[in-house]
Order: C-alpha cells, then sequence, then structure tokens
C-alpha cells in the first residue's frame, strides 16, 4: 500500500531517537557522579569499592553515549544520502513514474526507494552512502582503497534481493529488479551487475532506471 514517507524521513527520525538516546546515557553519567558528590559532601565518605563502581559506570555511560551518537551521525549521513537520491528522481515522477520512499517490511526493514516505471517495470532501491570506490570481486562487493580491497560490514547484495523478493510477494509483481546506488562512491562494476543486483553510482541511476524501465 502507497506510503507518503519522504526521502530519507524514517532514517532521520531513527537518528533523532539514536541522540536522545545518547543525550540520555550523557545525563545518566552526570547523575551517577553528581549522587556520589553529594552523598560525600553532605553525609559521609563511601567506602572505595563504591566510588569505582560509580567511577566504571560514569565511563560507561559515557563509552555507550559516545557510540549512539555515532551512530546518529552514520544515520544522518543515509538520510543525507536519501535526500539526495529522491532530488535526482523527481523528473521520473513527473513523467508519470510512481516513486515510494521507505516502505517497511517485517522480514527485511525499509526499502529506501520503490520505483515502477509507467510500463509497468518495478524496482527495489537500497541507497548507500559509503565513499571510495566500489568493487565487484569473488562474488563480493568490495571498497577499494589504493591497491586493496576491503569487504563491506553487510552483505549488500544479499540484503536488496531479499527487499525485492519481499517487496514481489507483498505486491504480486511478476518481478522486482534489486538495485542498489552509491550516493558518494565510484562504482567499478563490469555492467553495472553483481550477482543479479544493479550496482551504480548515483549519477548513473536515473539513466537505468530509464532503460530498464
Amino acid at each position: 500500500m502507497p506510503n507518503h514517507h519522504r526521502p530519507g524521513q524514517n532514517i532521520r527520525q531513527l537518528a533523532r531517537r539514536r541522540r536522545a538516546e545518547a543525550v540520555r546515557l550523557f545525563f545518566a553519567a552526570v547523575a551517577v557522579g553528581a549522587y556520589l558528590a553529594i552523598i560525600t559532601f553532605y553525609f559521609t565518605v563511601l567506602p572505595i569499592y563504591v566510588y569505582a563502581l560509580g567511577a566504571s559506570s560514569i565511563v560507561a555511560f559515557i563509552l555507550v553515549a559516545n557510540g549512539v551518537w555515532r551512530q546518529a551521525n552514520r544515520a544522518d549521513q543515509g538520510a543525507k544520502a536519501e535526500e539526495t537520491i529522491g532530488h535526482d528522481l523527481n523528473s521520473l515522477q513527473r513523467s508519470g513514474w510512481h516513486i515510494e520512499y521507505g516502505r517497511r517490511f517485517p522480514l527485511v526493514g525499509d526499502v529506501d526507494i520503490i520505483c515502477r516505471s509507467p510500463q509497468g517495470q518495478v524496482f527495489a532501491i537500497d541507497v548507500k552512502s559509503h565513499h571510495g570506490t566500489v568493487v565487484h570481486n569473488r562474488g563480493q562487493l568490495r571498497r577499494q582503497v589504493g591497491n586493496s580491497q576491503y569487504p563491506f560490514e553487510k552483505d549488500f547484495l544479499g540484503q536488496v534481493k531479499r527487499q525485492a523478493v519481499q517487496l514481489k510477494e507483498a505486491d504480486d509483481y511478476s518481478y522486482v529488479t534489486p538495485v542498489l546506488v552509491f550516493s558518494s562512491a565510484k562504482v567499478n562494476v563490469s555492467g553495472s551487475q553483481a550477482g543479479n543486483v544493479y550496482v551504480v553510482a548515483r549519477q548513473d541511476l536515473r539513466s537505468l532506471l530509464l532503460d530498464r524501465g
């Protein structure tokens, strides 16, 4: 069923929730420190192990808060990528394409962008905000830095293929084409295909959709 989400809306909300969680953790660290100081100043000196426990709790709260804040930064980066891609696709929408953003499925999470051409071709598009150069080697997508290649943290190809299958089954389409688009990276993938997934850079997405749509 169509939604009315804007590009990047879901992940912006995720970033806000993560920042709120980080702030709560920072306040928890401050509260522990303040509690120990007030008890010591107004009442009595506490056993040394209580201060040690309090100090370790403060450090733990701060470390976790920093990690959550970094996750929020990455979510904002992802949202910006989706917003940029969404802006690029505005002209397709004006020419009769149907485009949805951030549609959620129970098993695969959000599909960043769903495009349906006027001829009925459907695409499930997963947006990535990584930098560098993307290559396909030994059945894996890798990020190339200089002469070295490093695997990504997740199986992006498998992820977008599962999203395409979920969309196909949910809406009873005959086929959904999985597409992986990198908003900031260069893509050096032969034929723009890796494991039956189209893998393209931002500047090539619109032409791919027009050609295949």
